[in-house]
């Protein structure tokens, strides 16, 4: 039930994730969406109110575990694209 404890950490999973892949171009979009989209992602939090991971990150890890690039790239895209659904709902 700590909206800002919940959005740093969904920050800090994606800058772990973008910094491993050495993806620098995406770290700086996201961390840019997250400065511009913070008040509306807490705003959405109130609604939502997620206590547990994203599915999509549980997903994100276990393509991780086991070397599953085909589903960490689908994993990733699901997270993202259901992000921003939630953003534009």
């Amino acid at each position: 039930k700590d909206a800002v404890g919940y959005i740093r950490r969904n920050l800090e999973f994606h800058r772990t994730l973008y910094l491993r892949a050495q993806a620098p171009a995406m770290l700086a979009m996201a961390e840019t969406v997250w400065l511009q989209l913070g008040p509306t992602m807490r705003m959405l939090y109130a609604r939502v109110q997620r206590q547990e991971p994203s599915h999509y990150h549980r997903l994100i890890i276990a393509a991780l575990k086991a070397g599953d690039e085909p589903g960490l790239r689908l994993a990733v895209r699901s997270d993202v694209t259901q992000g921003l659904k939630m953003l534009l709902a």
